[in-house]
This record gives C-alpha cells, structure tokens and sequence, in this order.
C-alpha cells in the first residue's frame, strides 16, 4: 500500500469517526434532553401531589418517595451519560490528534521519497 492509499484510508477514517462522533453526540444531547424533560414532568407531578398530601395519607406519602426515587436515578443517569459525552469527547480528541501525526509522517515520508526520486532522476555530469 503506497503513501497516499495510506493518506487516503487515514482521511477517510478520520471522517468516519468525525461522522460516529456526531452521530453518538446527537443521541446521547436527544436523551439528556428527554430525561431533563421528564425529570420537569416528575417534579411538577410530585409537586402538585404533594400539595394534596394530608398527614394521614400514607399512601399519598408513598407515591411521592416512589417518585422521589425516580427523578433520583432519573438525574443519576443523566450525569452518566453527560459523563459518557465527556469520555467520548476525549477519546475522539485522541485519534484526531494521533490520525493527524500519522497524517503530517507520511506527507513528509512522501516528500523525502519523492526529493529522492527527482535527485536520482537528475544525472549531474
């Protein structure tokens, strides 16, 4: 595989990762968002009931710790998966970096080559 195939294959998967990392981002924002939502709905129902929450109603009492709860994991998650965008961010900064060294080596691995080619080339007399 020549230098510029190399070039080429790097760039391409350089955009595919770019194209995943976009992809990945969108869904995970779209959840993160679903969830904050939710969490908004939970807390507006759980502050609607517990303005109908008398002292005797144990049931009512245990509707909001149940809800409570939830909108806990709810917001546990949601710091997960900001947590999983943070790593993903990183990781992608990684290979970009790395695919742009691998990159700038073999421009100047074609240069040298190339020079050499065009110096035995030229027959000095």
């Amino acid at each position: 595989m020549d230098l510029q195939s190399k070039l080429l294959s790097a760039e391409k998967a350089i955009l595919f990762m770019q194209q995943d990392h976009a992809t990945t981002l969108k869904g995970l924002h779209q959840e993160i968002e679903h969830l904050q939502r939710k969490c908004s709905e939970l807390t507006f129902k759980m502050a609607m009931q517990v303005t109908s929450v008398n002292a005797d109603d144990s049931f009512t009492r245990k509707q909001v710790e149940a809800l409570d709860e939830q909108l806990l994991a709810e917001k546990r998650y949601s710091l997960e998966l900001q947590e999983d965008i943070k790593k993903r961010d990183t990781k992608i900064r990684f290979c970009d970096q790395k695919a742009i060294a691998k990159e700038s080596q073999y421009v100047q691995v074609s240069r040298a080559m190339l020079t050499k080619s065009l110096l035995s080339d030229i027959k000095i007399p």
